[in-house]
């Protein structure tokens, strides 16, 4: 059976023999550093994440996922039954001889390079524009283990989430709350 938040804090409380609120604080932080310490030591193959982005017609740089520490493969849509895999490109200078040609244009995607930590480019340009035209394979950055668990839910309600908080209510009774630890 795998732990919720809520029940590792509750161990951690009792392992503790605390309920200070300024150790239970630290306790939740050191938790999420030996989580994504761990992570780290796997190398988080087994975490993956998908993501569509439309191709544009004379576009070739393009904004990868902004949860994306690594972009693992990438397809593009030719047609909507032929979606092959692109070649990442790992050399600038390999890079460089592919696109000396600025003026090819396909709607055939072979190649990419990433460029910094957040945008990829393609070759050739896209010469049409294709809704959900590149899947983006990559691995999500972390996230720390801070929300309680909900312990109640009845459909049809509305949720309120304001941005800057970490408060997710729900109106109506019985009301679904999740609120982080810190």
């Amino acid at each position: 059976m795998a732990n919720s938040w809520t029940s590792i804090k509750a161990k951690m409380q009792r392992q503790a023999q605390t309920s200070n609120a300024d150790v239970l604080v630290q306790l939740s932080e050191d938790w999420n550093t030996g989580y994504h310490l761990f992570n780290d030591a796997l190398a988080r193959y087994y975490t993956r994440a998908q993501q569509f982005a439309n191709l544009v017609k004379g576009q070739y740089i393009y904004q990868t996922p902004v949860d994306s520490v690594r972009i693992l493969d990438l397809t593009a849509a030719v047609t909507t039954t032929f979606e092959p895999p692109v070649n990442e490109v790992k050399s600038e200078q390999e890079w460089r001889r592919l696109v000396s040609v600025k003026t090819i244009a396909s709607s055939y995607i072979t190649d990419y390079i990433v460029l910094g930590s957040d945008k990829i480019a393609v070759f050739p340009t896209p010469s049409q524009n294709v809704t959900n035209g590149i899947r983006f394979i990559y691995q999500p950055q972390d996230h720390d283990l801070a929300f309680d668990d909900v312990t109640s839910v009845t459909t049809g309600q509305t949720v309120t989430v304001t941005n800057g908080l970490t408060t997710v209510t729900a109106t109506g009774s019985p009301t679904a709350r999740r609120s982080s630890s810190r």
